[in-house]
């Protein structure tokens, strides 16, 4: 088998309705969205704003290994059809990005998708704040950048889960079989950036170390929102 790398920005310690206006939103407030109540924080280093935990998470994390902090376990760039439980059941046929029609994780190839090779499609979905991609009205998936922005200061997990954003090790699905692997021992948060390479994107990961890196864009990785400006 043909093994091919590519850069994602991984932070490892290891549709709904929103409001319409997006000025609206204050630190303070509460976003109900797809049936849970997030919260807002605001970044002392870069004064942006984001949702208190990652999407799907019933709560903020109590401890690092808090598994109802996990929350979802999304495939790069795909919506929020039901694949991302990570309960969900698997299948190794490819989706197109334009009609996924499915609530499966998609296993044994390095990218799920059967199109979009250089990721263009799935990064403007995951960068729209309209609220019909996977974050609530008037958030959007950052970029590689803007983590990389709030990670800088942080030299490993500790730090992560002790930074205003209380990232858990929340571990991520293995694109070849959809197991869960290293859930309260490393952390993982995915960007809305493609890398150069096909089949890959930039992630951010949080363990010993803090740092950002590209893999398999079929992996499956957690996501928190931040506020467009």
């Amino acid at each position: 088998m043909y093994f091919k790398v590519v850069t994602l920005l991984i932070l490892i310690f290891a549709s709904g309705c929103g409001n319409s206006d997006n000025n609206k939103y204050k630190v303070g407030d509460k976003i109900l969205f797809r049936g849970l109540e997030y919260g807002m924080v605001k970044s002392p280093i870069t004064n942006r704003v984001w949702l208190d935990r990652n999407l799907g998470a019933s709560r903020v994390c109590k401890h690092y290994d808090d598994i109802a902090c996990f929350g979802d376990y999304y495939q790069w760039g795909r919506g929020a059809d039901g694949h991302e439980d990570s309960l969900s059941s698997t299948n190794s046929s490819q989706l197109n990005v334009d009609n996924t029609n499915s609530n499966q994780f998609i296993i044994g190839n390095f990218d799920w998708a059967s199109n979009d090779s250089d990721g263009s499609k799935r990064a403007s979905n995951w960068s729209k704040s309209d609220g019909t991609s996977i974050c609530p009205n008037g958030f959007r998936v950052p970029t590689i950048d803007e983590l990389k922005n709030e990670i800088s200061s942080f030299e490993n997990d500790n730090d992560a889960y002790k930074s205003f954003l209380k990232l858990p090790l929340s571990g991520f699905r293995q694109y070849s079989d959809g197991t869960l692997y290293f859930a309260g021992q490393i952390g993982y948060l995915w960007s809305a950036t493609p890398d150069s390479e096909s089949e890959s994107a930039n992630y951010v990961y949080f363990e010993n170390q803090v740092e950002s890196k590209i893999l398999y864009r079929a992996n499956g990785y957690p996501v928190r929102c931040i506020k467009s400006e």
